[in-house]
């Protein structure tokens, strides 16, 4: 069990639920990703405050070249277009 621990930490580059009560995307100077990771995730859009991330301004230079990116977009897969070539997996759920 300790070993699986030790392979199971999680990394938030950014929390805009605590940081900005979901209006606005932290600065992207303030992220720390590491390169190191498994994956980097992200959910594209929080429905109650509006706030969504847009795909033409995302900092996809931050995320180290073969890190595979996971996207949540319950919240709005089908009202954009989206850049499947930089995207790893999408899932949404209801």
């Amino acid at each position: 069990m300790d070993e699986m621990k030790k392979h199971c930490n999680v990394n938030i580059v950014a929390n805009n639920h605590t940081d900005n009560n979901c209006t606005k995307m932290q600065d992207i100077s303030t992220w720390n990703i590491d390169p190191e990771a498994s994956f980097f995730y992200f959910c594209t859009n929080e429905t109650v405050n509006g706030f969504e991330i847009g795909f033409e301004t995302f900092p996809w230079h931050l995320i180290p070249k073969d890190m595979p990116i996971i996207c949540d977009m319950s919240s709005n897969i089908g009202t954009l277009d989206v850049p499947w070539d930089k995207i790893s997996m999408a899932f949404m759920g209801a």
